[in-house]
């Protein structure tokens, strides 16, 4: 998939023009300290909500026209924004952060089948750590279209 090209065709469906529900109430309901890594932050929702809830956090997205889009939604944050490949960092971003928001969709039917994906990701998220993380990685799930997202936290 061509991110960029998403993003410059406007067809990014996964960005509602606001901070993932489940990284909000997290945020909202616990104190969280330290330097932040957001990967894929796209236009940069999640970044300013971590940066409005204290947190010292810099957004990584693979897509230019991401980036550009999150340093004009936001400029008093413009520097937090960095082009480059979650897999690939730029090197002066490789050192170590203390957490990863990550949010994404998982559309799954049934609770069973919910369950076994976030066992499936988390499971492979302690041998995942290009960045040295110290904790917190936030999943952001929906069961089926017309149900409620909920959120799983797995820490390292």
């Amino acid at each position: 998939m061509n991110w960029d090209e998403c993003y410059q065709k406007g067809e990014v469906i996964w960005d509602k023009g606001a901070p993932a529900p489940a990284m909000k109430q997290y945020l909202a309901r616990q104190t969280v300290r330290g330097r932040a890594l957001v990967p894929g932050c796209g236009r940069g929702h999640e970044v300013a909500l971590a940066v409005e809830h204290g947190l010292d956090a810099t957004g990584l997205d693979i897509a230019p026209t991401a980036v550009a889009e999150a340093r004009a939604l936001y400029p008093q944050l413009a520097e937090r924004f960095v082009t480059g490949s979650l897999f690939d960092p730029p090197k002066e971003m490789r050192d170590t952060y203390d957490v990863v928001p990550v949010s994404f969709r998982i559309d799954v039917a049934s609770a069973s089948a919910r369950r076994a994906t976030v066992r499936r990701l988390t499971d492979r998220a302690p041998s995942f750590n290009p960045f040295n993380v110290t904790r917190s990685i936030f999943v952001q799930f929906r069961v089926a279209p017309d149900q409620r997202e909920g959120c799983v936290r797995w820490a390292a």
